[in-house]
């Protein structure tokens, strides 16, 4: 592999009307990690590597990401000082606004990130959006586009003119949307600190929250819900392997019986229950105290 290109940000002109924007537009797509040195400490930022995620001619912005944050550099930067232009990361967008392979929506209080990984081991090509814990290790807990996959890493997440969170590719194809029935007008989608991906419509009401539509993990504030009145269920079901994320064979519900409990499915047959709930307990299950009443709910 090449040696990585090194910009000393004093002496480099990061101006994209320049010849030296060009030079560094021309780098990023043919080698986006550059190594930045002699950073002015109002970035915090040191010696370091950086990812080049955005350059757009248009506005001469440059979007890098370090850490997990992003810095946009604005107009003409010489020299990193008190008048530069510092973004960080943003947990919300609105209509016709969108996220690009490889950014990512960060919750306010940097807990989780919405953004496009690819499972396994490194050596899938697929691409998911998925929400995910704001850590090194990757831990995801929603995909979104878990039976349509990206191809490349070209996908969008954007809102649509109709007011629905839509992931295309970059033949401007919808592999996935949140799917509301009814046209919405100005919505806005956010990244909650719960790890809730939630779309508002202009009134600021919730129509549509990733959390009413499980992935393989329960989270704190999760439901999982089998209503018989409204035919609404909200069950987790298992990743198909390490490497897919598609509808596995495993899902977890729970039954409006008499009593209600707690089943693990395999191929839609029981597979595992927990016994029935007694208002503290599930009986099934070797161990449990009631104190474990405080973090668990169930409701009739």
């Amino acid at each position: 592999m090449d040696q990585l290109p090194v910009f000393d940000i004093h002496e480099v002109t990061w101006d994209l009307a320049t010849n030296e924007g060009e030079k560094l537009y021309e780098i990023a797509h043919q080698m986006p990690i550059v190594a930045i040195s002699n950073v002015t400490s109002q970035l915090q930022m040191q010696t370091t590597t950086a990812t080049i995620i955005q350059i757009n001619p248009d506005i001469k912005e440059i979007r890098i990401l370090k850490n997990w944050t992003y810095y946009c550099f604005k107009g003409k930067v010489d020299k990193v000082d008190n008048k530069s232009s510092l973004c960080t990361a943003i947990d919300t967008i609105s209509v016709n606004q969108s996220i690009r392979d490889p950014e990512a929506l960060v919750s306010n209080g940097q807990n989780f990130k919405l953004g496009f990984f690819s499972p396994g081991n490194g050596n899938n090509s697929y691409r998911y959006v998925g929400i995910m814990y704001n850590l090194p290790l990757m831990t995801v807990i929603w995909v979104a586009n878990r039976e349509k996959p990206l191809t490349d890493s070209s996908g969008i997440v954007e809102i649509s003119s109709d007011g629905n969170i839509v992931i295309s590719n970059g033949e401007n194809e919808i592999v996935w949307s949140s799917n509301i029935s009814s046209p919405e007008a100005n919505s806005s989608a956010q990244l909650l600190d719960t790890g809730n991906l939630v779309l508002y419509n202009s009134n600021g009401g919730i129509i549509w929250e990733s959390f009413q539509h499980a992935s393989d993990s329960v989270i704190e504030n999760m439901k999982i819900l089998t209503s018989l009145s409204t035919n609404e269920r909200n069950i987790p079901t298992s990743w198909r392997s390490s490497n897919d994320p598609g509808l596995g064979r495993f899902s977890v519900t729970i039954e409006p019986l008499e009593i209600p409990q707690c089943f693990v499915l395999k191929d839609g047959y029981p597979y595992w229950r927990s016994g029935p709930w007694n208002g503290q307990v599930f009986n099934g299950v070797p161990g449990m105290m009631s104190f474990y009443k405080r973090g668990l709910h169930v409701f009739e």
